[in-house]
């Protein structure tokens, strides 16, 4: 499937250069895109209905470390992270 954002974004930031330069350009497409963003999060809608809030759940559940393949995959992809970080 084509987005039109890859044709729409170079078009408008092609013809604002002209006219403002290319931070001003910059500048705009960043207020459009922060425009788009803000009416985005105001259209989006839940798929499935709200469920009531357990007060019994816990937040932090320790108990998942006991399945080694989970515990293994989780400290991989932590260091993971850390060394791509470096």
């Amino acid at each position: 499937m084509n987005h039109p954002g890859g044709v729409v974004f170079p078009i408008f930031f092609h013809r604002v250069m002209q006219k403002v330069g290319f931070y001003g350009a910059v500048r705009y497409t960043a207020l459009m895109i922060g425009i788009l963003m803000a009416v985005s999060c105001f259209l989006v809608t839940s798929r499935l209905p709200r469920k009531r809030w357990d007060w019994e759940t816990k937040w932090l559940d320790l108990t998942l470390f006991k399945e080694k393949q989970f515990a293994l995959f989780t400290i991989g992809a932590h260091f993971a992270m850390w060394v791509d970080l470096l």
